[in-house]
């Protein structure tokens, strides 16, 4: 059986939140919900225009959120360019968290579920 879903980052060029999103995935009865993950804080997800997820934010809180609308995380989007300075020091760390967050959301630690 073939089960829709959608990523979150659709409502950026809406200027939407993820808030948003989950909202018309859940009015347009889809089954699964794809998170982009960032690491770290800034104004515009402060202010609901940002659809990705921070690092930081309580895995839990979504996970009930998507389950209060009848979805389920699909995967999470936490790529980061690996090759060069950048990866190494930026890039691994990232990822290793993005994996940890994984089994909080819903996740297995592969992605997949």
């Amino acid at each position: 059986m073939i089960r829709l879903g959608m990523h979150a980052d659709n409502w950026r060029t809406l200027s939407g939140g993820y808030m948003a999103a989950l909202d018309s995935a859940a009015k347009y009865k889809l089954d699964h919900m794809e998170f982009g993950m960032i690491d770290g804080q800034y104004f515009i997800p402060g202010n609901g225009y940002e659809p990705s997820l921070a690092l930081r934010q309580n895995p839990l809180e979504i996970r009930r959120l998507c389950e209060a609308r009848g979805l389920k995380v699909s995967q999470i989007d936490a790529s980061y360019p690996m090759m060069g300075f950048d990866g190494a020091v930026y890039g691994v760390q990232y990822v290793q968290q993005s994996i940890t967050f994984c089994p909080r959301i819903g996740l297995s630690q592969g992605g997949h579920h």
